[in-house]
């Protein structure tokens, strides 16, 4: 398997979760064979942190972002970083709501559909990663 790196820059507004859609679509190089469920999986979970950024980051301002993706033989890899507020995360307590709940559900999702998903802060900067093994 071809090893591929990409990184992209948005800016929402006016970039939205349809621009992650497409940075996707460019993201996979060539000659790259990863099973459908592993991209899915990856796939669904980068656009939801995605989606969290860009919903819960812009605090009136706009929130930039960098996505660095990353495939190897053995691993898919995102790296975003923005420029939101300081968040708390504490991926080992992060469950599924309720049925009734009307939201939550991102970071549960995010951290059932990949193997390693990790957050930390550093200088003014978010640095959300999310790590899915490849199948064998």
């Amino acid at each position: 398997m071809a090893d591929g790196h990409r990184v992209f820059e948005l800016t929402a507004p006016p970039d939205d979760v349809d621009t992650v859609h497409r940075m996707l679509g460019l993201a996979w190089p060539d000659g790259v064979e990863v099973g459908a469920l592993d991209r899915m999986a990856f796939e669904t979970a980068l656009v939801e942190l995605a989606a969290n950024i860009i919903h819960h980051g812009d605090t009136g301002s706009g929130v930039r972002c960098t996505l660095e993706f990353a495939i190897t033989s053995t691993a898919l890899r995102a790296t975003l970083r923005d420029s939101g507020p300081e968040v708390h995360v504490d991926w080992d307590a992060v469950t599924m709501p309720g049925e009734e709940a009307e939201s939550g559900r991102g970071l549960a999702l995010i951290r059932a559909l990949v193997g390693q998903a990790e957050y930390e802060r550093v200088g003014g900067t978010n640095v959300w990663t999310i790590i899915r093994p490849v199948s064998s």
